[in-house]
């Protein structure tokens, strides 16, 4: 019988730590967009904060190779969050997913905690410089004052599009990884096993 729990409560972390890593997955590529939105309304082409991102691991990759390294890090940090999201919602039995609403929520708390752990740390530390010599290439004719003075006249922007592009990152961690788990009947395994650990007590 101890056995069989254990291999159900294995089976059920690793299910919910699939599912999370899904999550991530669907929420990355719904957020993509508005990361491309965020350069075009700083007046820079679209996949400038790819590229930047990219640079973040090699100031000499081609625009291209930036791009595809820089995309491909946003997915796998996505991925990442959604495994851990996963983990935590299974092993911790207060943030037990137990309903949409309660997925959404605590999705949302992720997406906020991405934020201020990843976020804002990396795009008023590490991006600015990399965006500065950018915009200095492609704008050879701006002093680098100039440049300096529109990066900060953007920078409340960007930081209201980040807040709500992680919004909708743990929104949409929050509802895929909550109906995958509704849907596989998850919920009713946890609750199995409540009611036979209550048993032996």
């Amino acid at each position: 019988m101890v056995k069989s729990l254990h291999v159900s409560s294995y089976s059920i972390i690793g299910k919910s730590i699939m599912f999370g890593a899904i999550g991530g997955f669907v929420a990355g590529l719904v957020m993509a967009p508005f990361i491309m939105m965020t350069a075009i309304l700083a007046g820079m082409p679209p996949d400038t904060m790819l590229i930047a991102m990219g640079l973040i691991f090699g100031p000499s990759f081609s625009k291209d190779a930036a791009t595809m390294i820089g995309f491909a890090m946003h997915m796998l940090t996505s991925i990442l969050i959604g495994i851990i999201f996963g983990a935590v919602v299974s092993l911790v039995k207060k943030f037990w997913i137990t309903g949409f609403r309660k997925g959404i929520i605590e999705g949302l708390i992720t997406g906020i905690i991405a934020l201020v752990v990843l976020f804002i740390p990396i795009s008023t530390g590490v991006m600015p410089p990399i965006l500065m010599k950018m915009a200095m290439q492609m704008n050879p004719t701006m002093t680098e004052q100039q440049i300096m003075g529109m990066m900060q006249q953007n920078m409340p922007m960007m930081m209201g599009l980040g807040i709500l592009e992680h919004l909708v990152y743990g929104a949409v961690l929050g509802a895929v990884t909550t109906a995958l788990i509704l849907k596989t009947g998850m919920k009713k395994g946890q609750q199995e096993q409540e009611r036979m650990k209550e048993g032996w007590k």
